[in-house]
């Protein structure tokens, strides 16, 4: 497997913020569109064919106080919403989109600001299928004590790209 690196990132990409501040050399970071909870549990079987997602209800965020702008430049800015997560598990949608693209894999890991605020998500490692995009539209994030504050449009997870070599192994 090759690690995709620089501009190639951006061609399997969609709904890019800020390419200034999630582009790397070897990874993008995803950003937080909007927060879940599960109201009821799903249901999980062994052939699929009892399956039922659990009902998602939105955790709707606070408004930030306005706070007196000094320099005319920073009216302009955007004042986004926080989320107030007291200790618990909820369900991410990121604002970007992944497009499927044969042959190549994401490999999803928490962002280092996230883990050192006693929050994290799980490492995914997956093909970009259409039927996987679909699968991993939400991630499960974990916040621990005492709470996280997140705002709206955050980075919180890395996404390295992977391609497979065809050559990689030898023809059988």
């Amino acid at each position: 497997m090759k690690l995709v690196k620089g501009k190639s990132l951006l061609d399997k990409i969609e709904n890019i913020i800020s390419t200034s501040h999630q582009v790397r050399e070897d990874h993008l970071y995803l950003t937080v569109k909007d927060l879940y909870t599960l109201e009821n549990p799903g249901k999980v079987d062994f052939g699929g064919s009892e399956y039922k997602a659990g009902k998602i209800v939105a955790v709707m965020p606070e408004q930030s106080p306005k706070k007196e702008k000094k320099k005319k430049e920073e009216t302009k800015k955007t004042n986004y919403p926080w989320w107030k997560c007291s200790a618990g598990q909820y369900l991410v949608e990121i604002n970007e989109k992944i497009n499927p693209c044969a042959g190549m894999f994401a490999f999803f890991t928490p962002a280092p600001m996230l883990l050192r605020n006693n929050a994290f998500h799980p490492q995914v490692f997956y093909p970009l299928t259409e039927e996987s995009l679909d699968n991993y539209r939400y991630i499960p994030l974990t916040v621990g004590e005492p709470g996280l504050n997140l705002k709206k449009n955050a980075r919180i997870t890395c996404l390295y790209i992977y391609h497979f070599r065809e050559d990689f192994f030898p023809p059988s």
